[in-house]
């Protein structure tokens, strides 16, 4: 069977019919069915056994993206503590005696350990500008 369209009141209706005959034989074709039927049919059986598995897939997509944004909300709820964590704790400011083992050499530091960890600790500005000032040799 081959389907075939004529047209019906302005609009395409398709036609199955047998076309063994007429190729082979050079004969009459042996049967013709109105198609419009046929596909209704053929449509509501589909939609009927196709229609249980694709909600079946769509509800497992959806819980599938449903799964995915819970995990990046938690995601994002660690990292906005995280933050909040970050900014409300203070910065720990480095003892009076801790300043001082840096501005003298300690026997287990070469001068130039000892210079470099002054000039981070003034520079990284983890000293208060009162107490800068105060350690400050050209002050």
């Amino acid at each position: 069977m081959r389907v075939r369209y004529q047209e019906v009141d302005n609009k395409l209706q398709p036609y199955y019919m047998c076309t063994e005959n007429p190729v082979r034989r050079a004969g009459k074709p042996c049967q013709s069915v109105r198609g419009s039927a046929i596909d209704d049919a053929i449509g509501s059986l589909l939609l009927e056994s196709v229609a249980p598995a694709v909600l079946e897939v769509a509800l497992a997509v959806e819980d599938e993206i449903s799964g995915r944004v819970k995990q990046a909300t938690a995601q994002r709820q660690k990292q906005l503590v995280r933050a909040r964590y970050d900014a409300d704790t203070p910065l720990e400011m480095p003892s009076d005696a801790a300043i001082r083992s840096c501005e003298k050499p300690a026997s287990n530091l070469s001068r130039k350990t000892s210079l470099i960890m002054r000039m981070f600790i003034r520079c990284a500005g983890i000293v208060s500008p009162a107490k800068a000032g105060e350690h400050n040799p050209r002050g």
